[in-house]
């Protein structure tokens, strides 16, 4: 298989660079780098960290993974605990965006379910931003 730099895949592989080492610091400054840049759910930037533990753990089977995954959930919870992390605020500007936007209400809920943002809280988004399918119809 060739890749855009036209190399076979081995020898693509061979020129990369190694993935840098996991450590907590690390993974909290991936996390506060991507928050830097993006709003985020909770669900979210547990997978964007997960992410990087597996490509990391792909290159270093050797590598426990466990202990990773706990350091990600101590990551998660100091962010919420400093407001960093909001899964209500999340839902908020994203709801608003995609009614500015004209989305409809099932587009909205598939789009905050993928980011793992709960169909309860969706709803009660949804229900205090005044949605109304037949006044977004019209527009």
């Amino acid at each position: 298989m060739i890749n855009a730099n036209n190399l076979p895949m081995e020898e693509f592989a061979k020129r990369r660079k190694p993935q840098k080492k996991i450590t907590p610091q690390r993974l909290k400054n991936i996390g506060l780098y991507y928050l830097q840049r993006f709003e985020s759910s909770v669900a979210n930037l547990r997978n964007v960290l997960r992410r990087r533990i597996e490509a990391y753990a792909k290159e270093n089977p050797e590598w426990r993974k466990d202990e990773a995954y706990q350091w990600i959930e101590d990551i998660l919870a100091e962010f919420a605990k400093l407001h960093y992390l909001d899964d209500e605020r999340f839902a908020e500007m994203k709801v608003r965006d995609y009614l500015a936007a004209g989305k409809p209400a099932r587009y909205i809920t598939q789009k905050l379910r993928a980011k793992g943002i709960d169909a309860e809280q969706i709803n009660n988004v949804l229900d205090a931003e005044d949605y109304n399918p037949l006044q977004m119809a019209l527009k």
